[in-house]
């Protein structure tokens, strides 16, 4: 191969590294993805990690295991610390640390005593398409065939128990507004079935209030 087509090649696979690593500031599926090919799979090791190291993800069941971050993380952004090509295996190694960005009303707003942070390091082994696949501002593109992450065992697990955690009092916050909202309503039926009060204040009764209000009333839903 010339000088020139190795320069291309590894430009492309730089390019493309990047983004796949720029993905994770956005948690978008979207970006994550286009960066792969359809036949593209994703393997976690070590094995000791446990079921999740098992097998390899395809492109639909890595856009669901991302899922599980909705509510809880806004942003998951890697820190490259060193990055490898190696023109002869198509591949490109990314050792990488990353800290992940809490939704606030998951983490300080509710727990305001736990300690969130977190950074953990990973290692991406990314093996890529032969050819390229159109351009990028300007440069030429190679997708993802094969990504190999590699995660700090003992850092996922701290990981793990703080993900349990967010999503424990994500649960909570809908189950909260869920209550908020029902009593609302039926605050609502009270008043329209011609209870002998009246309310005139502007804003939506408070939860004290409404508790009191069903209370006394003791109205079913």
């Amino acid at each position: 191969m010339a000088a020139k087509q190795l320069e291309d090649s590894a430009a492309a696979r730089h390019t493309t590294a990047f983004a796949f690593i720029e993905s994770f500031s956005t948690l978008s599926a979207i970006d994550m993805i286009s960066v792969r090919t359809p036949s593209c799979t994703h393997l976690f090791a070590p094995r000791s990690l446990g079921d999740i190291a098992h097998s390899p993800m395809s492109n639909e069941q890595f856009a669901g295991h991302r899922s599980h971050f909705d509510g809880v993380l806004t942003s998951f952004p890697f820190q490259v610390k060193e990055m490898i090509d190696n023109p002869t295996a198509n591949q490109v190694l990314v050792w990488t640390t990353a800290s992940p960005v809490w939704e606030p009303a998951v983490t300080s707003d509710v727990d305001k005593e736990m300690d969130w942070s977190y950074t953990g390091e990973y290692m991406f082994l990314l093996t890529f398409e032969e050819g390229e696949t159109g351009t990028s501002d300007g440069g030429k593109v190679k997708r993802i065939e094969r990504i190999v992450e590699f995660l700090d065992s003992k850092g996922t697990d701290r990981l793990r128990a703080l993900m349990q955690a967010a999503t424990k009092n994500l649960q909570a916050l809908k189950e909260a507004k869920w209550e908020a909202e029902h009593l609302q309503a039926r605050a609502k039926r009270i008043i329209t079935r011609g209870a002998n009060f009246t309310c005139s204040a502007p804003s939506p009764l408070s939860m004290p209030q409404l508790s009191f209000l069903l209370r006394w009333f003791r109205i079913e839903a």
